[in-house]
């Protein structure tokens, strides 16, 4: 098995520390030397600790820990079960594109993904925004996996809030377009069926389709084990 730990050199005025092992399959540590920058985590099982001065960290493949600090970002997945510890931490849902998923994550590694092709862009106001392409999309949770469509006349589309990095920011906002996909909320033969019965969830927008928009909460409460701050 290959392991391997890596420690960062820190930034400077003239470089931004990045530490990037996306090429490795095995076990790696990543250490961040300090200053702020980007690590990238590979995708066997890693172990990646952060230095000061605020790093952001992609990894949604392998078991993973994250040993981070406050101002860090985290991009990534624990993919394992979470310690109470972990699941008792606050924060926000992160949401990122890697690869061919859209990443939803909390504090400590507990999350989602949606696999499909997607597009990235910017609104008018400069929230960056990823969407599907792909007729199909595969939601991916702990609980098992889903497939469902995606009209492109209508994409599904997830907007973060301004102020992130590029690739990844705080969830904002999930919205298809009216009459665009149907999550069959109100259908107990539909896609979403097993966890509306697990989680007891109805979503309601009033004067909307209920698939249109979906609030940080919404996404929370249906698959987010972790305290929202």
């Amino acid at each position: 098995m290959q392991q391997a730990e890596i420690d960062g050199g820190g930034s400077n005025p003239l470089h931004s520390e990045v530490i990037d092992a996306r090429g490795f399959s095995g076990s790696t540590v990543l250490v961040g030397g300090g200053g702020g920058g980007t690590i990238y985590g590979g995708s066997g099982n890693d172990d990646i600790i952060t230095g000061t001065g605020g790093y952001s960290v992609f990894d949604a493949l392998g078991q993973n820990i994250f040993h981070t600090r406050p101002g860090d970002l985290v991009f990534g997945l624990a993919n394992r079960t979470l310690s109470n510890a972990e699941l008792s931490q606050t924060g926000a849902l992160m949401v990122s594109l890697q690869g061919d998923r859209v990443v939803f994550n909390g504090p400590s590694g507990g999350g989602f993904t949606i696999q499909g092709t997607w597009q990235t862009g910017a609104d008018s106001q400069g929230h960056e925004y990823f969407q599907a392409t792909s007729t199909t999309l595969s939601l991916q949770t702990a609980l098992g996996s889903l497939t469902i469509p995606n009209a492109p006349q209508f994409p599904l589309t997830v907007i973060t809030k301004l102020g992130a990095v590029s690739g990844g920011g705080i969830f904002d906002s999930l919205s298809v377009g009216q009459g665009g996909l149907n999550l069959g909320l109100s259908d107990p033969t539909g896609p979403l069926a097993p966890f509306l019965n697990t989680f007891g969830l109805n979503l309601s927008i009033p004067g909307r389709n209920s698939a249109s928009t979906w609030a940080a909460t919404s996404l929370r409460a249906l698959i987010c084990p972790w305290p929202m701050r």
